[in-house]
């Protein structure tokens, strides 16, 4: 009897690996692994620069600011009758949710910096796994419809991400405590796409879409609260959805009005702001330089000129990042013709046209060609307030490519999983490249960050790089003074006044540091010698008590008293003014006029023992005798 042939298993044929490799939980961790590693040991670091006019010692960062729209005349108005800039109140009044927020932080753990960081590393995470979520939820839907790749829906959201949580032009916007006002506006523009695209799925129950818009509608008027550049969001999550979702626009308006109703927010803001600064008549020209520097104003041409090389600068940052600055010397262009200007107006030019025709050619063949129009249209749009519309004080300033800067990074990703495409047999090549790419910005990052472990440090840094810039040796100074360098602090504020003989501040700063050194009589000179340049700078309430201290320690107390009773006129809560004037009237020997002012100076500061102890002493003689 024949043997039956044994059937043997057939063996199974060997796959290709699907080109997915993380899944999807890895990359989100690794995001925030990413972030603890590059700002986590960042959060001793001290205040610095604006963390201490916005917060530290700015007179409206108090709970009853908050209460501003019930007396917004008197608020708006506040600083320039202190003798402050009225920008400390326009910021609060355009921005109450990131003041909230900062506020919040005082109330849990006062003044220590590392609740305040904490929560900027957390927005900063936040913010690069939103971006991850909101791309990954637009390119899941054209691998659905067949129209992508699988492994390019997995690698560009994730390389994206990671992209934005390690690149060091996101320092700034993380390290600066202050500038939570640009990582925050971020989450809420990315946390509205995230809710508004979720409510474009299909198969969604229509109460679920409601609900996801109208979530996305009041994150949206969170964001319009929180800082000025969220303005654009509106308009370009409808961009996303026009040219990446492929929705017709006429669709995409349709369903997004929840968010385009906010975009009067902010214009209605700054409008009725400037209202209230200007005498209460609405004025479009002067809602526009509403922040435009006191000192040196522009025009919005020459701003806009200059904002061209600008922006052309934040891109070559996106690719090489080495120079960066905290306060960068920027020259002002007033013509087209300039090569700079020309030559970068060629550049932006050229990269919208390249990206338009290659959308135009090839957005049926190859899906990535949305994705790059779709990200450089991000970018500009994105920076076409703080670097377009508004002329700002500063020309350059790091953390206004913060969101911005997400679309150039989706576009090299796109580049970069092009060239995986063209290299399909060896992709970990390009994985490979991708991970080099990685870890050098992430070493710049840390690098950029050290510069940011002190204030002494990150001045020093920008002196280097900016020397004939008056602001930065001021601000040096100011560094030096607090580590008790008085005599460097000196040199630092007199150059300062060198390159600016108009500079209050430097004036004011230099005075103060020759009277903590023991020479009055040169701290006088100096502010008279300002009275030449800026008078009117010369009469401010700073300017004036720091002149009777002057006039005080050379013997001459009944010049310093009037000047110092002209500082309460302007300024009534002016605490060291009345603790100044009370030492002075007990040693007049007019001492009820003494207590008076020593009982006011320790009402405004209750935890001063010694102003406590000045009155509990007066308080005894006078009821003695």
């Amino acid at each position: 009897m024949a043997k039956k042939a044994r059937k043997r298993p057939v063996k199974a044929s060997a796959s290709p690996m699907p080109a997915i490799a993380p899944r999807a939980w890895k990359v989100p961790a690794t995001i925030v692994l990413l972030c603890a590693a590059l700002y986590g040991w960042t959060l001793p670091f001290p205040m610095v620069f604006d963390d201490d006019t916005y917060l530290l010692n700015n007179p409206f960062f108090r709970p009853e600011s908050f209460g501003y729209p019930f007396r917004f005349h008197e608020f708006v108005n506040a600083p320039q009758q202190m003798g402050l800039d009225p920008d400390l109140a326009i910021n609060f009044v355009t921005r109450p949710v990131s003041y909230a927020t900062f506020y919040l932080n005082h109330l849990l753990g006062g003044w220590n910096t590392w609740g305040f960081r904490l929560v900027n590393v957390l927005l900063h995470t936040a913010n690069s796994l939103l971006l991850w979520a909101v791309l990954r939820l637009l390119m899941s839907r054209l691998t659905k419809a067949g129209k992508i790749s699988e492994s390019s829906t997995a690698f560009i959201p994730a390389a994206a991400a990671l992209l934005f949580a390690s690149h060091p032009l996101a320092v700034e916007s993380v390290t600066y405590i202050v500038q939570r006002f640009t990582s925050l506006a971020a989450f809420w523009s990315l946390l509205a796409a995230w809710l508004y695209f979720r409510s474009t799925e299909n198969g969604l129950e229509k109460a679920r879409v409601i609900r996801f818009r109208a979530s996305a509608a009041v994150v949206m008027l969170l964001g319009m609260l929180t800082k000025e550049c969220a303005v654009v969001t509106p308009l370009l999550i409808a961009l996303l959805d026009v040219l990446v979702a492929g929705t017709v626009w006429k669709t995409s308006l349709r369903r997004a009005w929840p968010l385009l109703a906010c975009l009067p927010v902010i214009p209605m803001l700054v409008l009725i702001s400037s209202a209230a600064l200007n005498g209460g008549g609405l004025d479009l020209s002067a809602g526009l330089n509403i922040v435009n520097s006191r000192d040196e104003p522009v025009t919005h041409l020459q701003y806009l000129l200059t904002q061209l090389t600008v922006i052309a600068h934040y891109l070559r940052l996106m690719l090489w990042p080495s120079g960066q600055n905290i306060d960068p010397a920027w020259d002002t262009h007033s013509t087209l013709l300039s090569w700079p200007v020309a030559g970068a107006l060629l550049l932006h030019l050229g990269l919208i046209t390249l990206a338009t025709f290659g959308y135009r050619v090839m957005r049926e063949v190859d899906l990535r060609t949305r994705l790059v129009l779709a990200g450089v249209l991000w970018f500009y749009l994105g920076i076409s307030i703080s670097s377009g519309f508004v002329p700002l004080p500063d020309m350059v300033a790091e953390h206004r490519s913060y969101l911005p800067s997400a679309g150039i990074f989706i576009v090299l990703v796109c580049l970069l999983d092009a060239l995986r495409g063209a290299v399909l047999q060896r992709p970990r090549l390009v994985h490979a490249l991708t991970g080099c790419v990685l870890l050098a910005f992430s070493a710049t990052t840390a690098i950029r960050n050290l510069v940011w472990r002190s204030a002494e440090t990150l001045w020093a840094d920008a002196s280097e790089k900016s020397p004939g810039k008056y602001r930065v040796w001021s601000n040096l100074g100011v560094a030096l003074t607090g580590k008790g360098s008085e005599k460097q602090a000196a040199e630092c504020f007199r150059k300062s006044v060198l390159i600016e003989p108009a500079f209050s501040n430097g004036v004011l700063n230099l005075s103060n540091s020759l009277l903590r050194l023991g020479r009055p009589q040169e701290a006088i000179s100096e502010i008279e010698r300002l009275n030449e340049h800026s008078p009117g700078s010369a009469t401010t309430p700073a300017m004036l008590y720091t002149k009777a201290l002057g006039l005080f320690q050379t013997g001459k107390k009944d010049e310093a008293a009037e000047l110092l009773t002209a500082v309460l006129e302007k300024d009534r809560r002016n605490a060291f003014t009345h603790r100044l004037l009370g030492i002075i009237r007990a040693e007049q020997g007019q001492l009820r006029e003494s207590l008076t002012h020593f009982r006011q100076a320790s009402a405004i500061l209750p935890a001063d023992v010694n102003l406590r102890e000045k009155v509990r002493k007066l308080e005894q003689h006078l009821a003695s005798n």
